[in-house]
């Protein structure tokens, strides 16, 4: 029986953590190719979106070990005009707990050209 784990994104800008209002957020799975919307959220004035329920594998596969994934891989993209678009692959969902991502934006600089606006991490596997 398929369970739900969340995420949760708070969105700043600066390393003092300002908050950043109205950040698009997308969060999908599968490959760049052919990816599936999971959620669509902009953030409110506090950096901060509801969080995003996605179905993930059940919890019992994560507490002994086996060759199944315990958990849903997903991507999410974080977009502001003033901002750099910054994309964050493979994050981990687990049943019944909720992800918290923070996403700090890098302010675009003046002259930044529409092909240099991306940033890409990728986040590595853990050792379950």
């Amino acid at each position: 029986m398929a369970q739900q784990g969340s995420i949760a994104i708070n969105v700043y800008t600066s390393r003092s953590q300002i908050p950043l209002k109205n950040a698009m957020i997308s969060v999908t799975s599968g490959n760049e190719n052919n990816p599936t919307l999971l959620g669509f959220r902009t953030t409110d004035e506090s950096g901060k979106v509801e969080p995003i329920y996605i179905d993930t594998p059940d919890l019992e596969l994560s507490l002994s070990p086996s060759n199944s994934k315990p958990f849903t891989v997903c991507n999410i993209k974080v977009s502001h005009p003033s901002y750099y678009t910054l994309t964050i692959t493979d994050v981990q969902v687990f049943a019944n707990t909720q992800t918290l991502q923070n996403v700090e934006l890098i302010p675009l600089e003046e002259n930044s050209k529409p092909e240099d606006r991306f940033i890409n991490i990728n986040t590595p596997a853990q050792n379950l």
